[in-house]
């Protein structure tokens, strides 16, 4: 049960993440870009944390998931 909990929370701390510093890499390289790579990375690394074999790896790409999706809510 803690392990379920804690991808979850990594989803929101990579939201945090992204809020704190997606709109200063979108003032640099303009929102439509980073929107649409962070749109593909969102997609990338969701399908990607369907099938790690270890859970740290399954983490992690919960982590950059939760960083992707942030960008979303600018």
């Amino acid at each position: 049960m803690f392990l379920a909990s804690l991808s979850f929370s990594l989803i929101f701390g990579g939201w945090l993440i992204s809020a704190l510093v997606g709109g200063f890499i979108a003032d640099i390289f303009g929102r439509k870009l980073i929107m649409m790579v962070f749109c593909f990375n969102a997609g990338l690394f969701g399908l990607l944390s369907a099938f790690p074999q270890v859970f740290w790896l399954f983490i992690l790409f919960r982590l950059l998931v939760g960083i992707s999706i942030g960008e979303f809510h600018q």
